[in-house]
């Protein structure tokens, strides 16, 4: 298994978000409100710049840039806890069950107590050095 990591020498991300078992809930308009809002939020409070996002079916690309007094894997943990719980609800209010059933069975075995895992760990940071590598991705 690959090993992503923050660099200290960069704040200049590519990065990748992947829902659990790649279920395609991104579908509808208000689910990609949650993220779009939350990452408003993250702009405007919490040091990220987003240079561009893509939200596909089931997982989401974001070319960030973040200020020294941040750290992106901060961040990207804040995001990522507030959107699970907002999707959570969304699909409760949806009446999702089948979304709802994967998510709560994806919390099995896990340390952490949680109603559901939206969300797979990690979220695939790649430092972005040079504009042939931005550019590609």
């Amino acid at each position: 298994m690959k090993h992503y990591r923050i660099h200290d020498d960069t704040n200049v991300y590519f990065s990748t978000c992947t829902i659990v078992q790649w279920q395609c809930i991104f579908k509808e308009e208000k689910y990609f409100r949650i993220i779009i809002d939350s990452l408003n939020y993250c702009t405007e409070n919490k040091g990220l710049y987003v240079i561009g996002y893509v939200i596909m079916l089931n997982h989401l690309h974001l070319i960030t840039y973040n200020t020294d007094e941040t750290r992106l894997s901060n961040i990207m943990r804040d995001f990522k806890h507030y959107t699970s719980s907002e999707i959570a609800k969304q699909l409760e209010k949806d009446n999702a069950k089948l979304f709802l059933y994967v998510f709560q069975k994806a919390t099995e075995n896990r340390k952490k107590k949680q109603n559901y895992k939206i969300w797979q760990d990690e979220f695939h940071p790649k430092a972005i050095y040079s504009p042939n590598f931005f550019y590609k991705n």
